[in-house]
């Protein structure tokens, strides 16, 4: 019943008011210029996704006393999800001439926007709950966000019309750049 429901609802695509465009930094001909920045989860997600994989551990470590072969899978579990957290939690941002460019920082995940495919940058307050369903790398129609804390962000619309959007510190610096870089290329 569950699955008919939901096959049968209306598409709805959540639309945040539109921000003002960011305006670009201005650069000499011959200037050049990067900006980079940190994205990490914030303390809350860090004690909730943590304390459940303590528990985790601890559960692992109880049922391999028990039933080695159950505990076990219960520590690979432990394991990958350790690892998708250390993989997808922290990320480097570089803002240059070529674009905006995400990198976790064991190097991949990367996400890459080229200067050249930016239509519109933007600042934005984001809320991580009500826009993208929560925190983490999240895909939502028409977009994708590297979202790990409420507060200022990033908004790249592409050409094609798919946003990137990324919670950062000092975005009004970081967009101002990337909107110079973006519109070099379209001189």
């Amino acid at each position: 019943m569950g699955l008919l429901a939901f096959l049968l609802q209306p598409r709805v695509r959540i639309e945040r008011p539109r921000d003002e465009d960011s305006a670009p930094l201005s650069l000499g001909d011959t200037e050049r210029a990067a900006w980079l920045g940190g994205v990490g989860p914030s303390g809350v997600y860090l004690w909730v996704v943590g304390g459940t994989l303590l528990l985790l551990l601890g559960t692992a470590v109880m049922v391999l006393l028990q039933d080695g072969v159950g505990g076990l899978v219960l520590l690979i579990l432990f394991v990958v999800m350790t690892s998708l957290l250390a993989t997808c939690s922290w990320f480097r941002v570089r803002i240059d001439d070529t674009g905006i460019e995400a990198r976790s920082t064991l190097g991949w995940p990367r996400f890459h926007v080229p200067a050249a495919d930016i239509e519109r940058v933007a600042v934005a307050q984001i809320s991580p709950f009500s826009e993208f369903g929560g925190w983490g790398l999240r895909w939502v129609p028409g977009g994708f966000g590297l979202v790990m804390r409420t507060g200022e962000g990033i908004v790249v619309t592409r050409k094609g019309g798919r946003s990137f959007t990324v919670t950062i510190d000092d975005a009004e610096t970081g967009a101002a750049l990337l909107a110079a870089a973006a519109d070099r290329t379209d001189a």
